[in-house]
């Protein structure tokens, strides 16, 4: 909340002014309230840069990174997106060959990317 303790209490009681309970964004402030002192006791002292200078973390960052940057440079996302596309697209030029194609590569996007 970052100091905005009036602000959010205000934002919940318009969020929840329909709750049978007339209390429960009071109730719902406390428990943000608590979790974020208890994140903040938890995270005292602690920085980004404990995951490169801890070893394991360090290992568990750099296989994170291979990973990623392996799936963005074989490009083989981009080849299974347009090969559905294709087969359809090639087997005649009617209409509904080509709309279809441009339904199944926004559907194949979709899936790939959401």
């Amino acid at each position: 909340m970052k100091g905005r303790h009036e602000e959010a209490r205000v934002i919940l009681q318009r969020l929840h002014d329909d709750h049978d309970d007339t209390l429960f964004w009071e109730k719902e402030y406390l428990q943000i309230s608590a979790q974020l002192a208890a994140e903040a006791e938890e995270t005292a002292g602690h920085s980004w840069l404990h995951i490169f200078t801890n070893p394991r973390e360090l290992r568990r960052v750099a296989v994170a990174v291979a990973a990623m940057a392996s799936v963005q440079a074989n490009g083989a996302q981009t080849i299974q997106i347009y090969q559905v596309c294709f087969p359809i697209c090639t087997q005649g030029t009617t209409t509904d060959n080509r709309s279809r194609c441009c339904m199944l590569a926004s559907a194949s996007l979709t899936e790939q990317h959401f």
